[in-house]
C-alpha cells in the first residue's frame, strides 16, 4: 500500500562536506522518488482543492465521523498553480489588482433536484461552456450514508454593483497597525467631506471604496494627516505622514454573483472582487483589535500564559467564499502567539523560565554574570517590542540593548555640554534613582538609552517569530477543542463581530445574516477494513469512528533490521551508555510487537556534537558500521536521541540527511522520554514494514489514498494519556496487497 524505501540511493563511505547545507530535491541517480507523503498531499491539494472527479466522496465531512477517504483521481487531472482553495482561509490582497492567495473554492450540497443548479438527471454541476479549475465534478456523491451537518458558516448577500479599487501609498514604510489608524484618521478627521461614506483598508496597500472619489486631475492625490493625540503632554510637534491616494480600478460583483450560481467560469474579476469583499468584512475588526493576515484577535479574549516570555491569545477567523448558489461567510476560531505585556524584568524573567523566588532583577548585569550569550538571546527576543516608558508613558520600539549597564552608558547632554550617565541623569535630572543602576538598558534605533525598571511592555503585540518548538504541544492544546465547544466560541465571535453594526459592510450595501448557522447533508463514508498480519489477535478490524489500534497486532509485512545506528547528541552525562543500552532492549522489543525482526542486537551507539555538523556525525556513524559488519553495507535505520531542548534544527538535519542526501530509514527519540515501548507506531509508515492493508474502495485506477493521524497513547503507570498528531501519509502508486 505504501511505498517502501529499501535500497539507500546515497554511499556511506562518500565525503558529505560538499553537500552541507545544500537540499537538492529532485530524483536520486537510480529514479527512486524521494518526495515524501506530505509533499504529495500537498501537489494533490493545489490540482483539487476544487471538487474534482470524486467518486463517492461527500460535499462535506462530519468531523464527528470522517475517518479516511479514497478519493479516484481522473488521470488527466492537471495541477493548477496557487489560486483557488479549500473551504477556509482569508485572501491576502496584494498589488493594484491583488488576488487571493488561496482563492475561492466552491463548497457546499447546494440546492436538492429541480432548483436550478442541478436538474435530476444531469451529468454536471455546471453547464458546458463553464470551464472548470481541475477536474468538473460530474455530480453528488452516493456513498456511505447521508448525514445532516451544521456549518459554521453565515449567509450574505451581495447586491450587483461596483466598488472603486484605490491604491493608498504612505511616503514612509510602516506596520499595517500604524497604516490602518492613518487612513481612519484620513477618512473621518483629514478629509471626511471627500470619503464620506468612509472605504475599507487593507492595512497595506489596497483601499476600497463604495463611491468614485473625487481627487483631482490623475485621479490622484497627496493628503497630510495627523495622527489624533493620545491625551498626553508633549513639547514635541505632531508627526505629519503623507499619505497618496491614487485611483486603481472599478470592480463589479456581476462576474461574482455569476461564479457562484454556476453560470460563468472562475477569472480575475471573480477573484478580485472576493478580495475586496473580504477586505470590507474585516476592515472594522482590525481598526479595533489585533491582526494578522487572517485573523484578529479581542484584547479581552481567552489567553494563556505560555511561558518563554509569550502568551496564547485565542482569535477569530472569517473568510468570503462562494458555495453553490450562496455566497458565504466562514467564520472559525483561530490561535495567535503574543508577546506577554507586563512589566520588562517580569517578561524578561520569564523568557529565561526564572522560577518566581528566584527573580532578582540584579541577575541582568553583567556584573551578577549576565554573559554576552544570554544577552544576544534576549535582544534577539526583544527587538521589536514596544513599551510605554514610565512616568511619561511615552512608546517606544526596542532596537537593541546596551553592552553596559545605566551606570556606565554614558552620553553627551544637550544642553550645557559634557557627559554623564543614565543613572546619574535619572537621579539628577529627572529626580528618579535608579533601583538597579547596574542592570542594562534597552535602546531605541535613534541610540536612546532607557533602563530597564522604566519599560513595561504594551499589550496586544503578535509576535511575528516562528513558534518555539518548545510551545507547539501547548499551541496545540490551546486550540484544540470539542465540537460543540468550538462552535460556542465561535458564536461568541460572530457577536464579537457585529456584522450589523459595521458602517463597512452597511456602506457597501452587504448584509450578512447572523441567525443559525447553515445546515447542509454530508455523507458518512463506511470505513474500508483493515488488514493486519500474521499473527495478530485479530486478522481484520472495521474501524469504529476513525480510530483503531496496534495493540496485540502485528505489521501487515513486516521487514528484518540487518544492520542499525544509534546517534545521540546529548552528553554522555545526561544520557550515559546505560540507558542508550536501555533504550535499545525497549525498541527491539517494540519492533518485536510488530513483527519486525531484528538481526543485530548491539548496534554501534556513537555520541554527536550537536553543534557541529548533523550529516557528518550521522554518516560517522553509518561508516562505524559498515567497518562492523565487515563491509556488508550500512545500516537500514538510524535512531537518533535528541538533546530534550533546542533540538528542531537537528530534527531538520537528520530528516534531510535520511530522505534526500542517503535515502535510509531515520526515527527520532527524545532523550526525556525513557520509554519507546510505544514508538513503533509512530515510526514512518514504510520504513519498516508495511502498516494495517485498506481494501480498495473503487476500480478507478490509479486511485489517490491519504489518511490523517491523530495518536492517542493509552495511559500507563507514571504516564498520563498523551495526545499526539502524528502525520498526513498518502500514496499515488495505488493500493497493493
Amino acid at each position: 500500500m505504501f511505498y517502501t524505501r529499501r535500497r539507500p540511493f546515497g554511499h556511506w563511505t562518500e565525503d558529505l562536506s560538499h553537500d552541507n547545507d545544500k537540499a537538492d530535491f529532485g530524483t536520486p541517480p537510480d529514479g527512486v522518488p524521494i518526495f515524501s507523503p506530505v509533499m504529495w498531499l500537498c501537489k494533490f491539494i493545489k490540482a483539487a482543492d476544487k471538487p474534482p472527479n470524486l467518486t463517492g466522496a461527500p460535499c462535506l465531512l462530519s468531523t464527528a465521523f470522517q475517518f479516511s477517504l479514497t478519493f479516484s483521481i481522473s488521470p488527466s487531472m492537471q495541477p493548477r498553480g496557487t489560486r483557488g482553495g479549500p473551504f477556509r482561509g482569508a485572501p491576502a490582497g496584494g498589488g493594484r489588482r491583488g488576488a487571493p492567495q488561496e482563492g475561492p473554492a466552491l463548497v457546499g450540497r447546494g440546492p436538492s433536484a429541480g432548483q436550478g443548479i442541478l436538474q435530476s438527471g444531469s451529468t454536471s454541476l455546471t453547464p458546458a461552456h463553464v470551464l472548470a479549475t481541475g477536474v468538473k465534478r460530474p455530480g453528488f456523491g452516493t456513498a456511505g450514508t447521508r448525514t445532516r451537518v451544521v456549518v459554521n458558516a453565515l449567509e450574505m448577500t451581495v447586491p450587483d454593483r461596483m466598488i472603486y479599487h484605490y491604491d493608498a501609498t504612505v511616503d514612509k514604510t510602516f506596520p499595517p497597525r500604524l497604516n490602518v489608524q492613518l487612513i481612519k484618521a484620513l477618512q473621518h478627521d483629514t478629509a471626511p467631506q471627500i470619503f464620506n461614506p468612509a472605504g475599507a483598508y487593507d492595512g497595506r496597500k489596497n483601499l476600497f471604496m463604495p463611491q468614485r472619489l473625487n481627487l483631482g486631475a490623475g485621479d490622484s492625490r497627496v493628503f497630510d494627516v495627523i495622527l489624533p493625540a493620545n491625551g498626553q503632554p508633549s513639547d514635541r510637534p505632531p508627526t505629519v505622514y503623507r499619505v497618496k491616494i491614487s485611483f486603481a480600478a472599478e470592480i463589479s460583483t456581476t462576474p461574482l454573483l455569476r461564479f457562484s450560481q454556476g453560470k460563468q467560469t472562475q477569472d480575475e474579476e471573480v477573484l478580485t472582487a472576493f478580495t475586496a469583499l473580504n477586505v470590507i468584512i474585516r476592515a472594522d475588526p482590525i481598526m479595533n483589535h489585533p491582526f494578522n493576515v487572517r485573523s484578529f484577535f479581542p484584547i479581552n479574549g481567552d489567553r494563556h500564559a505560555a511561558g518563554y516570555g509569550f502568551e496564547l491569545v485565542r482569535g477569530y477567523f472569517q473568510s468570503v467564499r462562494p458555495a453553490i448558489g450562496k455566497i458565504l461567510v466562514n467564520v472559525d476560531i483561530s490561535t495567535g502567539l503574543f508577546f506577554k505585556p507586563g512589566l520588562l524584568f517580569e517578561v524578561a524573567f520569564d523568557f529565561f523560565n526564572v522560577p518566581g523566588d528566584r527573580r532578582d532583577p540584579s541577575m541582568f548585569s553583567s556584573r551578577a554574570g549576565f554573559d554576552a550569550r544570554r544577552r544576544r538571546d534576549l535582544q534577539r527576543f526583544l527587538t521589536g517590542v514596544r513599551v510605554s516608558v514610565a512616568p511619561s508613558n511615552r512608546v517606544i520600539v526596542i532596537s537593541r540593548l546596551s553592552d553596559v549597564g545605566a551606570n556606565e552608558f554614558s552620553f553627551s547632554l544637550r544642553e550645557g555640554g559634557g557627559r554623564t550617565t543614565v543613572a546619574e541623569y535619572f537621579r539628577q535630572q529627572q529626580n528618579q534613582p535608579l533601583q538597579y543602576p547596574s542592570v542594562l538598558c534597552v535602546m531605541t534605533s535613534r541610540g536612546s538609552a532607557i533602563p530597564f525598571e522604566k519599560c513595561t511592555v504594551l499589550p496586544g503585540q503578535i509576535a511575528r517569530k516562528q513558534i518555539p518548538p518548545e510551545l507547539t504541544e501547548q499551541m496545540m492544546n490551546f486550540s484544540r477543542k470539542r465540537p460543540e465547544e468550538r462552535m460556542d466560541s465561535i458564536r461568541h465571535g460572530i457577536q464579537l463581530l457585529a456584522y450589523g453594526q459595521s458602517e463597512y459592510i452597511r456602506n457597501f450595501g452587504l448584509h450578512i445574516n447572523t441567525g443559525p448557522f447553515l445546515e447542509t447533508d454530508s455523507r458518512t463514508l463506511n470505513p474500508p477494513q483493515l488488514r493486519y498480519g500474521q499473527g495478530s489477535s485479530q486478522p481484520t478490524v472495521v474501524p469504529r469512528f476513525g480510530a483503531w489500534n496496534m495493540m496485540d497486532k502485528k505489521l501487515f509485512k513486516p521487514i528484518n533490521i540487518e544492520r542499525w545506528v544509534v546517534v545521540v547528541f546529548e552528553s554522555p552525562a545526561k544520557v550515559n551508555q546505560a540507558r542508550v543500552r536501555g533504550m535499545i532492549k525497549d525498541y527491539i522489543n517494540a519492533c518485536r510487537s510488530v513483527g519486525v525482526s531484528v538481526t543485530e542486537q548491539d548496534p554501534i551507539v556513537r555520541y554527536g556534537n550537536s553543534q557541529g555538523d548533523i550529516s557528518t556525525e550521522i554518516k560517522a556513524a553509518g561508516q562505524d558500521c559498515v567497518k562492523k559488519n565487515s563491509q556488508k553495507g550500512g545500516p537500514d535505520l538510524v535512531i537518533v536521541i535528541l538533546p530534550d531542548h533546542g533540538n528542531s534544527e537537528i530534527y531538520r538535519a537528520v530528516k534531510y540527511f535520511g530522505d534526500c542526501v542517503m535515502g535510509v530509514a531515520t526515527q527520532c527519540l527524545k532523550a526525556i522520554a525513557g520509554k519507546v515501548d510505544r514508538i513503533m507506531v509512530k515510526t514512518d509508515d514504510g520504513e519498516l514494514g508495511t502498516p494495517p492493508n485498506f481494501e480498495a474502495q473503487s476500480s478507478v485506477v490509479p486511485p489517490f489514498f491519504f489518511e490523517f493521524k491523530d495518536l492517542l497513547n493509552p495511559p500507563s503507570p507514571g504516564w498520563p494519556s498523551l495526545q499526539r498528531r502524528a502525520a498526513i501519509i498518502c500514496t499515488t502508486t495505488g493500493i497493493r496487497d
